[in-house]
């Protein structure tokens, strides 16, 4: 007997595959983008596991005899198209990088509105409007202060003359408009639905004033500034700069003051759920335009007193209500929780920060104090050498690194980083669960390493972690180390390409089995190849190309043809300048000119003249290898000729005849063109006379 459904039962099954419709209101406006896919994978799983269950569970079976007839109908006939085009799969969108991309790129605008309104400290009306509408009672207090000579004393008055001054500045001083402000939605949606620019997209990307409200202008630059002095009224940013003001004209110069500004990029970890429909229901649209829902300020005041260097007064004119947080003093090398916004999105979905500088009033040096306003900051103290470039937020900093370098002029603020890198060895939390540990780029597990990774023999743990094993399900307890103990192995040709040597007195620290491309077609024992891996500290800077050798009589002699050099491959492989032997020059290859196709018609000329000995020898010089353009294979890259040294002169001679060549040549076209328009002119007449007549 077998067993079939009856027609009532298929259509009851067909409804019941229907689609389900998802509520929105349910949904958070945030997630985290590396913890969602686990949760979304275990949401569609457990679904299709329950509609399995109920399709079960409703079934009605019938008896069929086996011998009987079955007939079936079908509505539509299904029509199969065996010639029919493969569709190419479209090319995923780059969303992630285009939010990466966005964070770059607006942090050197923000170091340049930092520098601007530094500037705008310097300008003599403006510091004297806003010192005159200081009273005088507070100017008395402050000048009594600076003539204290004792460092006790003076610590103990100053945090309640700030105070004072804070809360006369709060009295007099108000806030009329937005200052900066960060909206991941507006933004996410403007990058995301970048090709489909309908009416919302475009009204949307018209009106920002609606996501990040009412900014003054400044056009005026600086004279704008003085009129809003002025009126004593502009944004709660732009109030931390006269207040800077204000104390530094109230200040004796023997004090160290630096204005600090949280970077307010756009962060490329947070993701909106259903962005486009938040821009239909005009969700982070902005409140007031007091900045009302912002917790945390973006600029605020550092203060140090002379005697009392290892100590910091932090100060914040606008934002904080508490006296604490207003006026609050701390050791130089101590962690500050107070300025550092929630990374819970539930909370706070307005603010994140991952950069916090601070502008010296002498100097007006720009330096990195992040470490001491914001956690988990130890990966950007880390060597080079040991840190993970693949890392997005390592690939930030860098980026920063030199953006801020460039901003200083070469000019290093040595011991700040050196005090930075105190802080943030202090100033971290440890992760509590696995999944935390695979974002952190401070920590690591031995089961997270891959497989050129190994953990430095003499690393002690810094703590332990207890996890289930996703294979076993049995609980687990693994060392924490700090990401820094990891060593990035290489092979020999990995590492000389990046022009160090492996040392003759090592060992590979470990083997890996790879399969080379040429390989796969091989049985399965037969493909696999055996790679040794060495660290960094097993390698050396490759030395520099011999430009002798031991002839079989046993004389030394010096090498003149490139071509000795020359590998079975017929070129030469160097990756750094270094490495070139004496006597040789490096000829670069030109997209105007072939120098090869150059070199090869003179010892053509050479030979037939038979002057064998004027003829130039060169081999091609391998400087790197293209991965991208043959997936599988490393193409070399060649962008330059080696030549011998003597041969240099006559190169350059040639390239100048090529080009004198290449001249004359274009302006013998130039010439026929126009004798030939002359020609066509006087035959038929000026067509461009005619036309403008016309």
């Amino acid at each position: 007997m077998v067993k079939r459904h009856s027609n009532n039962d298929l259509q009851d099954e067909n409804k019941r595959r229907g689609k389900r419709k998802v509520d929105w209101d349910s949904v958070p406006l945030f997630f985290d983008e590396e913890s969602s896919s686990e949760s979304e994978d275990a949401y569609e799983i457990s679904g299709l596991q329950e509609e399995g269950k109920e399709e079960e569970e409703g079934l009605e079976w019938e008896e069929v005899p086996l011998d009987g007839s079955i007939s079936l109908t079908m509505e539509r006939p299904i029509e199969f198209d065996c010639h029919g085009k493969k569709k190419r799969k479209k090319k995923p969108f780059p969303y992630h990088r285009l939010k990466f991309g966005v964070h770059l790129i607006v942090m050197p605008f923000l170091l340049a509105t930092l520098k601007q309104r530094f500037e705008w400290t310097k300008d003599e009306r403006l510091n004297r409007r806003l010192r005159r509408s200081v009273p005088k009672m507070i100017h008395k207090k402050f000048d009594k202060w600076s003539k204290e000579k004792k460092p006790e004393k003076r610590s103990k008055s100053i945090r309640t003359l700030l105070i004072g001054l804070v809360l006369w500045f709060r009295n007099h001083y108000q806030i009329n408009s937005n200052g900066f402000r960060q909206n991941f939605n507006r933004l996410q949606y403007l990058v995301k639905y970048r090709d489909e620019q309908d009416e919302l997209y475009k009204y949307i990307l018209e009106n920002p004033n609606i996501f990040y409200g009412s900014r003054p202008s400044l056009k005026n630059d600086i004279d704008d500034v003085r009129l809003m002095a002025k009126k004593k009224m502009t944004t709660r940013d732009i109030l931390v700069i006269f207040f800077f003001i204000i104390l530094k004209n109230m200040l004796s110069l023997d004090c160290h003051i630096a204005l600090c500004f949280a970077l307010p990029l756009p962060d490329y970890e947070v993701s909106c759920s259903n962005v486009k429909w938040q821009m239909e229901n005009k969700v982070a649209v902005v409140p007031n335009k007091y900045d009302s829902d912002l917790l945390k300020p973006y600029f605020w005041i550092e203060l140090t007193l002379p005697g009392n260097d290892d100590e910091v007064y932090v100060i914040d004119p606008v934002v904080h209500l508490n006296e604490r947080e207003m006026v609050a003093k701390y050791k130089i090398n101590e962690a500050i929780s107070n300025f550092t916004p929630s990374n819970d999105l539930k909370i706070n979905m307005n603010q994140r920060f991952r950069y916090v500088v601070s502008i010296d009033t002498t100097s007006g040096i720009i330096s990195d104090f992040s470490p001491r306003y914001i956690k988990n900051l130890c990966y950007r103290y880390f060597d080079e050498a040991q840190s993970d470039r693949t890392s997005k937020n390592c690939k930030s900093y860098y980026f920063f690194k030199k953006l801020l370098n460039r901003v200083n002029k070469g000019v290093n603020n040595a011991s700040c980083s050196q005090l930075m890198k105190l802080v943030a060895q202090k100033n971290f939390q440890l992760p509590e669960s696995l999944s935390a540990l695979k974002k952190s780029d401070n920590f690591i597990v031995p089961s997270l390493l891959r497989s050129t990774e190994i953990i430095s023999s003499d690393a002690q743990p810094i703590s332990y972690l207890t996890h289930t094993n996703v294979n076993s399900g049995k609980k687990t307890r693994e060392p924490i180390f700090w990401k820094s103990a990891v060593l990035r192995l290489k092979s020999r040709q990995h590492w000389a390409i990046l022009s160090r040597s492996i040392r003759e007195d090592v060992k590979p620290l470990k083997w890996k089995k790879h399969i080379p491309l040429k390989n796969r077609r091989l049985l399965k024992m037969e493909r696999y190849e055996i790679k040794e891996l060495y660290s960094f500290d097993q390698t050396i800077p490759t030395p520099k190309l011999s430009n002798e050798y031991r002839a079989p009589d046993g004389t030394t002699k010096k090498i003149t043809d490139p071509n000795f050099y020359r590998n079975k491959f017929k070129h030469v492989e160097i990756y750094s300048e270094r490495v070139k032997p004496d006597g040789f020059v490096f000829v670069y290859l030109h997209e105007e000119y072939d120098v090869k196709v150059i070199i090869n018609r003179f010892n053509k000329m050479a030979k037939k003249a038979r002057h064998l000995e004027e003829t130039i020898k060169y081999v091609e010089v391998v400087d790197g290898f293209d991965f991208k353009q043959r997936p599988g294979y490393a193409v070399p890259i060649i962008n330059k000729l080696m030549i011998n040294a003597d041969d240099s002169s006559k190169v350059d001679s040639l390239i100048d005849a090529e080009n004198e060549r290449t001249g004359l040549s274009m302006w013998a076209q130039l010439l026929k063109k126009m004798q030939l328009k002359q020609t066509l002119n006087l035959r038929y007449g000026d067509a461009d006379n005619d036309k403008s007549g016309n």
